[in-house]
């Protein structure tokens, strides 16, 4: 769940089962250690809101 200045994340194994769930600032940096410990074939959804630029970056990378 994406806010203004934090974002709350859920990371979801295949069966649904949560591996690890945590709340970090809306900075690249902290989006950038967020999703390094994903593998890259990874499907990954966000919130739908005003603050697209996580998402973005995401998808180039």
């Amino acid at each position: 769940m994406l806010h203004k200045e934090t974002c709350y994340a859920t990371t979801l194994d295949k069966e649904g089962e949560i591996i690890d769930r945590r709340e970090f600032k809306n900075e690249r940096e902290e989006w950038e250690k967020f999703v390094e410990g994903i593998p890259r074939d990874s499907k990954v959804a966000i919130e739908a809101c005003s603050y697209w630029y996580p998402a973005d970056g995401m998808d180039k990378n």
